[in-house]
């Protein structure tokens, strides 16, 4: 039948296990056969009745069990869906006993009017009245039988509708009739969406004279919903006539709760279940099996729905099973009929776990379920490398356990321990041994260790000094707890561990902090030789800046400067002059740049950047059109001197910004007019010269042959490259030749020697002319004078390398008091770890002390001494504690967090709620900025240092108030600003303010730490503070974060 879930299964099972519960214990003798005949159930009362014991008979069929042919022939009329009655008769059974019996047996049917299955129930009639006894016994073992079984019998004739109901049909519908009833009575109770069928299908069983099997649902008049199996068939008398309909009706809904219950559970289940179908050959051999039912844990372990691998064969879909086994697994089973059990690693056909699989026949299926535990080994290979861990842990941190069973005196102890004390690997050791190892000051402490464990149950630690069987001194710390194990027997187990180090770290604290000291003052020193170099250093930048700017305002050209760390542009008077600019504020930026450079050109030039910054390059030229400020373009040179760091990263680009427009106009028109040519280039300041299209010079401008001081003839042809600087040369034929061969334009600087035999800088470029068939005919070059423009570039690129190498010096300063400072924090943080430890014994043994002490209350004296230590304590703990933090406030980056500004405030005031009780302080606060990312330990800090401060430091005159408000004064800074009515601070008071171990007044509880955590936090995450105070007025804290 179909579950809820839409699957195939068995549902002969459910109403087996029903049967089975119900009838065990029926005084009646019940049996219970499957669709086959094989008998499944036989009952203890028939088992007495018949001497046939139940563990075989329902090993065999039902005509195995009964004789008689007529007997054998009621199973056929069971088959088809009667209810068939056994009349009293004398029966034989194989074991030679014959009784008389009488009874019924009832067909099983599923929702769809499947027979799966029937029930019989045998009375026997003993004696000489059991005729009497089948007259009163028949009616009365029938209604039993009809209960047990939950069906109701109907019979209806058609000439008078009159319909006899047995009394199961009243119970089934919850009903007391007053009188007869009839059919159609009933269907008032099916449910409404069911009418319909129930009525075609009696009209159908009238009118086509055949048995029809139909299942629907009731509800009952106290309104409780039921599923309902019934059947009905026509009676026909020798006519051929219908004259009457006999029918039963079934109540299923436990079976059908039952189903969904049981669909529930093999779905929800974390273990997978299968049935197999065998598949077999001709010689009635399984080959292989096929899939008849898959619960959800098997779909999705093998990643496939079921309806995906019915009627296939399943080991021909999964053979890596074959190799293992399962396959010859299952034949057995469904040969020997044994349930077998197998635990294997699957790692074939893509899988990769541990497996337990078991099997059991049922009927001509193998019904399979498998467990997944591929977790569980590996959680115990995690354990197993755990347990080695631990032991290598115990090993590296010098830790060693024992274990002492108090009755029996026996003391186990690990190898460790021998390896601590210095015992050999082998012989007995007591825990006399062990305290005999003990400094004999110490050695009463072991005893009362052990008694005071032993008397309370209780946990208890022990620190002694221990002098191994070697003679070696060490330091132990010990802990022990009383265990009981399962017979009740009290242990004392615990650990040893080696503090020998801890010890040593201790005594050679003084001198640490000995050594701290020199090195803060060290430290001091080196920031204000630091601070020297640093003003001079910035002087000679300050002096290396003016002196550019004069050059750059000496010079007609427009220079320019590109910090391209902050991305910021500048340019001389020059260039505002040259192209119309006069307020450059705010604009000048690589965007504003971008923006004036022509679409066209745009690209190129801002690919060739991309290029020098790639490269190692220092050099960079291009031409281009620039956008002037009347909107209008202009041809510029553009040339640039890259200045890059020690590691080759570019942080600075200056260069000149040449306008060369009047060249182009030039150069266009000479593509008009030779003429034109040469009375532009005897006007031009430029050196203007023609080639023809093998390169040979034709034409030279007077200014050319001035400055060279030779007359044409001598530099027609090849004779300009004499001129030419031999450095520079090859450089220049080879562009002039690669432009010959491609035709593209002719651009390059180089050296030429003038008449005075001095060489100067000069831009040449050429362009081609080209005639009617598209050939170069003639090649039109200009040489500026750009001597002066180069100068400049290279002293200022001498003077920003000078100024590279001072910057490198300070990184380098940097960099080491960096280092400094981290080893500084690095021993802050050990030193105040090492010292949490001795305070807090400190603190134990005074509470001791107290307690043995109990001081009398009238002692003023003592009770004086006594809070004096405690006091003492108290700021020792606070010390370290505010010393831990210095080390701490350069954390994981990982930790900053979206943090709630009123949510730290609410907990820093919880915090210090007492003092704010105590001086009755108000707290207003005005959190424009709800929130921003920072690590909140580090917020909780600042607000914590900055608000109880403002409170401790209040006037006596007044009580305190003390104002918290952010607000966002840019696009990426905040301002969190803290302001009180204290007693404010003098001016020459503020360098004291952030200084550690530094107090303006002594007279307020403090350790002079606080601030200058404040500082450190704020400047490790790129912020500022600002204090500012007016003595007797009060104090307000700015403080600046980027966002």
């Amino acid at each position: 039948m179909l579950n809820p879930s839409g699957i195939m299964i068995d549902e002969s099972v459910l109403w087996k296990e029903t049967f089975i519960k119900t009838l065990k214990r029926s005084s009646d003798g019940i049996f219970a056969f499957d669709e086959f005949g094989k008998i499944f159930f036989w009952n203890n009362s028939l088992e007495l009745l018949t001497d046939y014991p139940s563990r075989l008979a329902v090993k065999l069929s039902y005509n195995d069990v009964f004789w008689p042919d007529s007997f054998a022939a009621l199973y056929n009329k069971v088959k088809d869906g009667e209810i068939v009655e056994i009349p009293l008769t004398r029966y034989s059974f194989k074991p030679g006993k014959k009784v008389y019996f009488k009874g019924n047996i009832f067909p099983v049917l599923d929702t769809d009017g499947k027979f799966f299955g029937g029930i019989g129930c045998l009375t026997q009639i003993t004696g000489p009245g059991f005729v009497e006894a089948e007259v009163l016994s028949e009616d009365g073992l029938i209604e039993e039988v009809e209960s047990l079984a939950r069906v109701g019998r109907w019979e209806m004739d058609i000439m008078t509708g009159y319909t006899f109901c047995s009394n199961q049909i009243y119970d089934i519908f919850e009903i007391t009739p007053d009188g007869p009833i009839r059919l159609e009575d009933l269907f008032c109770y099916v449910h409404s969406e069911d009418i319909s069928k129930v009525i075609q299908v009696i009209d159908c069983a009238r009118e086509e004279k055949r048995s029809i099997d139909f299942n629907y649902r009731i509800i009952t008049p106290n309104e409780n919903l039921k599923y309902i199996l019934g059947k009905a068939k026509p009676v026909l008398n020798e006519a051929g006539k219908l004259v009457r309909l006999l029918g039963y009706f079934q109540d299923i809904t436990y079976r059908k709760r039952t189903d969904s219950l049981l669909s529930g559970i093999v779905h929800s289940s974390g273990m997978g279940f299968m049935m197999l179908k065998p598949v077999r050959n001709e010689d009635k051999y399984v080959t292989d099996f096929q899939p008849v039912f898959f619960n959800h844990f098997t779909e999705k372990f093998l990643n496939k729905k079921f309806r995906e691998l019915r009627g296939k064969r399943f080991f021909a879909e999964y053979p890596g099973l074959i190799k293992l086994g399962i396959l010859d697994q299952f034949k057995d089973v469904m040969t020997t009929g044994e349930p077998s059990t197998n635990e294997v690693y699957y790692g074939e056909d893509g899988f990769s776990n541990w497996l337990r699989i078991s099997a059991v026949r049922n009927e001509d299926s193998c019904i399979i379920s498998f467990e997944d535990y591929t977790e569980r080994v590996d959680a115990l290979e995690e354990l197993r490398k755990n347990q080695i861990f631990l032991y290598q842990s115990q090993e590296a941190a010098n830790i060693c356990s024992f274990e002492w069973e108090l009755k029996s005196d026996n003391f186990k102890v690990t190898p460790e321990l021998r390896k601590m004390f210095d015992y050999p690997s082998k012989g007995t050791i007591t825990f006399k041994d062990i305290q005999n190892c003990v400094e004999e000051y110490d050695r009463s402490n072991i005893m009362t260790f052990v008694e005071t464990i032993i008397e309370t149950n209780e946990p208890w630690e022990l620190e002694c000094k221990v002098k191994t069987i070697m003679g070696r001194e060490i330091y132990c710390w010990m802990k022990a707890t009383i265990f009981i194990d399962n017979a009740g027997e009290k242990k004392l187990v615990g650990s040893i561990m080696d503090i020998t180090k801890r010890k040593k770290a201790e005594l050679d604290l003084e001198k640490s902090k000995l050594q701290l000291e020199r090195i803060s003052k060290a430290l001091k020193e080196l920031n204000e030789e630091l601070e020297i170099k640093v003003k001079e250093r910035t002087l000679d930048l300050s002096v290396s800046n003016e002196r550019f700017r004069l050059i750059s305002n000496a010079t007609n050209d427009s220079m320019w400067d590109w910090d391209f760390i902050t991305n910021e542009f500048w340019f001389n008077d020059a260039y505002k002059a040259h192209f119309g600019f006069e307020n450059l504020e705010g604009k000048a930026g690589l965007d504003y740049w971008k923006t004036r450079i022509h679409p066209d050109d745009r690209t190129r030039i801002l690919d060739s950047f991309e290029c020098i910054f790639f490269s190692q390059e220092s050099n960079w030229r291009n031409e281009y059109k620039f956008c002037k400020n009347d909107g209008t373009y202009g041809y510029v040179i553009d040339r640039g001197f890259v200045i890059r760091d020690e590691k080759g990263k570019v942080i600075r680009i200056v260069g000149c910004l040449t306008e060369i427009t009047e060249i182009k106009t030039i150069e266009s028109r000479l593509l008009e007019s030779e003429e034109t040519y040469r009375t532009l280039a005897e006007s031009m300041p430029q050196l203007v010269w023609i080639t023809n299209e093998t390169g040979e010079i034709i034409f030279t401008n007077r200014k050319s042959e001035e400055y060279l001081g030779k007359s044409f003839d001598d530099l027609k042809g090849n004779g300009w490259f004499n001129f030419i600087h031999q450095n520079d040369l090859s450089k220049a034929l080879y562009k002039w030749n690669q432009s010959l061969g491609t035709g593209a334009e002719y651009s390059v600087e180089y050296r030429l020697k003038n008449c005075l035999n001095d060489y100067r800088w000069f831009l040449s470029r050429a362009v081609p002319i080209k005639g009617e068939n598209g050939k170069n005919v003639k090649w039109v070059g200009t040489s500026t004078d750009i001597h002066d423009q180069r100068m400049m570039l290279n002293n200022f690129a001498s003077a920003q390398v000078k100024l590279s190498d001072i910057n490198n010096q300070l990184n380098t300063k940097n960099e080491e008091l960096k280092k400094i400072n981290k080893e500084l924090d690095n021993f802050v943080y050990m030193a105040s770890h090492d010292l949490t430890s001795p305070v807090r014994n400190l603190e134990s043994l005074m509470e001791l002390l107290l307690n043995e002490l109990n001081p009398d209350p009238n002692n003023v004296k003592l009770n004086f001494l006594i809070n004096l230590v405690t006091r003492s304590i108290s700021i020792l703990k606070k010390t370290i504690s505010d010393l831990s933090e210095v080390a701490k406030t350069e954390e994981d980056p990982f930790l900053i967090q979206e943090v709630n500004l009123n949510e730290v405030l609410e907990e820093v005031k919880d915090s210090i709620k007492d003092l704010i009780e105590g001086s009755e302080a108000i707290i207003l606060e005005d959190f424009k900025v709800k929130s921003l990312k920072f690590r909140k330990k580090n917020m909780r800090s600042i607000l914590f240092n900055l608000l109880s401060n403002a409170i401790k430091y209040k006037s006596i005159e007044r009580k305190p108030v003390v104002g918290i408000r952010t607000e966002l004064v840019s696009e990426d800074i905040i301002l969190l600003a803290i302001q009180d009515n204290g007693k404010g601070i003098r001016k020459e008071d503020y360098p004291k303010v952030f200084a550690p171990f530094k107090r303006i007044d002594y007279g307020v509880e403090g350790t002079g730490i606080g601030m200058s955590i404040v500082k450190r936090i704020v400047d490790n995450n790129g912020g500022k503070i600002e204090v500012n105070s007016n003595p007797g007025e009060g104090t307000v804290f700015n403080i600046f974060l980027k966002i």
